[in-house]
C-alpha cells in the first residue's frame, strides 16, 4: 500500500516544466518517473447501427527508483 500513500518521490525525476515531445520515444515508458499512464480511446459501430465509445487506460507505478 506504500505505493498509493503519500508523496514519496525521492529518487525519481520530477516534472517541473513542459518540454517538447519526441516521438516515437515518448509513446513508451519513462522509467525515471514514478508513475505515468496511457489512454486508448475509440468509437465502434455495431451491425445494427448502435454506437459505442470506449476508453482503455494503462497505469505504470514504479515500486522503487532505478539504480
Amino acid at each position: 500500500m506504500r505505493l498509493l500513500s503519500g508523496d514519496d518521490s525521492a529518487g525519481y525525476a520530477q516534472v517541473l516544466a513542459s518540454r517538447p515531445f519526441e516521438f516515437p520515444q515518448d509513446h513508451g515508458s519513462h522509467p525515471e518517473f514514478r508513475s505515468e499512464w496511457w489512454y486508448f480511446t475509440g468509437n465502434l459501430a455495431a451491425a445494427d447501427e448502435r454506437r459505442f465509445g470506449f476508453e482503455l487506460t494503462f497505469f505504470r507505478f514504479a515500486l522503487a527508483p532505478q539504480q
